[in-house]
């Protein structure tokens, strides 16, 4: 008799697919997912509650002042998946700092409402940019400057590299007043209205050009602004120090506009005492309040996305009133400018 004996099949390895999702199973994603969960919550707590008490004194604490829209976002979506996932704990905390955020940012996303003498009044346009000091394309920001029209120009991070381009631009021939700190990466303020008390103000801490302009006879004393980045902690006293200073160098003026890279975003509570002195930042004033200003990016590279808004347009007096503010990319820059339009009687 004959037997025949079939070869043993053996088992196919198991695909990629199979041993992704076999690995997957295995992965404890509930408590990875409560986890983020409670650091998004804690972390955002503690970020509103830094800005509520005034705290700011290390570089990643401002930094995540700064970002506060985008962590009241993040927390609205933990405290979500926590109500999905049936936490009522981590739901309820969750909810209490995404109301704690909303309660701070809001605000500053709503227009102020306007006095009834604003529609008659006269204007003043002020352009500001951040050139940056490395930046390759400084003739095509200087031409977008030109093209702004503006009644004042401020230029940021202005360098010695820079006078010639400034010079073929034009803004030489349509602006006539100069006035200019003499820092390495110093400041320009360009007029072509009438004015006076043309100065570098040096005793705010640091220097800022500034001049009294006439606008329809009303005089308005405007001041370029470029704090010291708070990017480090040796430099968190510093930064906080120019904040305040922004105040004494405009003090003496009944109306006035403080404006440039202030550094600093309206969560950071140097700018929010700012605020308290009576000064309108005019991003808030207009409902703008959560533009973005400025991103990080390589040397010679703009931002792919601004992450926070520091650059402002300060104001204070009874008769000047913010109306309108935008922001656009400077090429070669790492900021945005802004352009913003003042009543003044």
């Amino acid at each position: 008799m004959t037997f025949t004996q079939s070869a043993a099949r053996l088992p196919s390895p198991p695909s990629r697919l199979t041993r992704l999702l076999d690995l997957a199973r295995r992965v404890p994603f509930g408590p990875m997912v409560s986890a983020t969960t409670w650091a998004v919550i804690v972390g955002t707590g503690l970020v509103v509650a830094s800005v509520v008490a005034g705290v700011a004194w290390r570089p990643g604490l401002i930094a995540m002042q700064a970002l506060l829209p985008l962590l009241g976002a993040a927390v609205l979506v933990a405290a979500s998946v926590a109500v999905a996932r049936r936490r009522p704990i981590a739901g309820s905390v969750g909810c209490l700092v995404a109301a704690g955020a909303a309660a701070l940012v809001l605000p500053v996303a709503t227009a102020a409402s306007k006095p009834p003498w604003v529609e008659e009044a006269d204007r003043l346009t002020i352009y500001s940019a951040n050139l940056r000091r490395s930046n390759g394309r400084v003739a095509e920001a200087l031409e977008m400057a030109r093209r702004s029209d503006a009644d004042v120009v401020v230029l940021i991070e202005f360098v010695e590299e820079f006078d010639k381009p400034l010079e073929a631009s034009g803004l030489l021939d349509v602006y006539p007043t100069v006035v200019r700190d003499r820092r390495e990466d110093g400041n320009v303020l360009l007029t072509r209205l009438p004015s006076s008390d043309t100065e570098v103000v040096r005793h705010a801490g640091f220097e800022l050009p500034a001049a009294r302009v006439d606008v329809g006879g009303r005089a308005v004393f405007v001041a370029g602004v470029h704090t010291q980045a708070p990017h480090s902690r040796a430099y968190v006293d510093r930064w906080q120090e120019h904040l305040g200073g922004v105040a004494r160098a405009v003090d003496g003026h009944a109306n006035v506009v403080a404006i440039g890279d202030f550094n600093g975003s309206l969560w950071n509570p140097p700018m929010r005492e700012l605020a308290a002195w009576g000064f309108t930042d005019a991003h808030d004033a207009t409902g703008s309040g959560l533009a973005r200003t400025w991103g990080a990016s390589l040397p010679g590279h703009e931002p792919v996305v601004s992450l926070i808004g520091i650059d402002h347009a300060m104001s204070r007096g009874p008769d000047i009133v913010p109306i309108s503010i935008r922001d656009a990319r400077v090429p070669g820059s790492d900021h945005r400018s802004i352009e913003v339009t003042y009543a003044v009687r």
